[in-house]
């Protein structure tokens, strides 16, 4: 396996926790801590509860994320 596989799905903002973490539902109903990544760190205001975000989660561990978009 390389290091570009990843697993992409769209999730809910549910609470903002401290340093960029986001607490996310998944529309099958899990739940997991997700990290704003790249330009998003810059704008935390659009990453408020209810905002739709584009994840990026690892096979291996699905409990995090990353925060890679927001959804329209």
């Amino acid at each position: 396996m390389s290091g570009t596989d990843h697993i992409e799905v769209i999730g809910t903002v549910l609470e903002a926790l401290q340093r960029s973490a986001y607490r996310v539902a998944l529309p099958n109903g899990h739940r997991l801590v997700a990290r704003a990544a790249g330009k998003l760190r810059l704008r935390p205001a659009k990453l408020i509860p209810g905002a739709k975000v584009r994840l990026e989660m690892s096979a291996f561990d699905l409990s995090q994320a990353r925060i890679v978009g927001l959804e329209k």
